[in-house]
């Protein structure tokens, strides 16, 4: 098919060929060619292609976005807090969502025992729960230096760790104080039963 267009246009060249262009025509495609030209580089024109460039800009966006998203994953930008900042900071809810859910934990199962020590409260229990409070006091005031130690030393697992072993501690004194007024309970109605009988 191709052989018999050629064929076609060459027989008939003559009656294609009539239009000319204007005069000078030619003369000013050649000096918008060399216009276009890019400069020669050691006599050998260098020519890059639009495609090429666009190619070349997306690699480096790629290479960009590659790299921030790394280097925000893998460097853990430590919080540094400001004067504003540490004043806000009370405990350990500051830390994390989990420490904050920590925190409320331990208070509230300290709230509940506490509540739980004063139905013992009695003339004959009054000395040990006393006692009791004071060792929980001394605990609390420990927990506020450790609140302070945290504000200047954000994030430090030591004294989180401290601050929960602290919450953990004051439990312990309660859950001791309750388990030895319930014995007590149970040993002086067993008497008290004995005495009746």
């Amino acid at each position: 098919m191709q052989n018999n267009f050629e064929k076609y246009i060459k027989e008939h060249k003559d009656q294609l060929d009539t239009n000319e262009p204007a005069d000078g025509h030619f003369q000013r495609f050649e000096q918008k060619l060399q216009q276009q030209q890019e400069p020669e580089a050691d006599g050998k024109i260098v020519r890059i292609r639009t495609k090429t460039l666009w190619r070349a800009a997306a690699m480096f966006l790629v290479l960009v976005g590659i790299t921030s998203l790394l280097n925000i994953y893998f460097e853990k930008e430590e919080v540094v807090p400001s004067n504003d900042m540490v004043a806000e900071m009370v405990g350990l809810k500051d830390v994390s969502p989990e420490f904050a859910e920590v925190e409320s934990f331990y208070t509230s199962t300290l709230n509940t025992r506490m509540d739980d020590l004063n139905t013992y409260r009695s003339s004959n229990n009054e000395d040990y729960i006393t006692n009791c409070i004071k060792v929980l006091n001394e605990l609390e005031e420990e927990y506020e230096g450790l609140k302070k130690d945290l504000s200047a030393n954000f994030g430090d697992e030591r004294i989180i760790n401290s601050m929960i072993q602290n919450y953990r501690t004051r439990l312990q004194v309660i859950e001791r104080l309750l388990t030895q007024l319930e014995a007590s309970k149970k040993y002086k109605t067993i008497n008290h039963e004995d005495v009746q009988a």
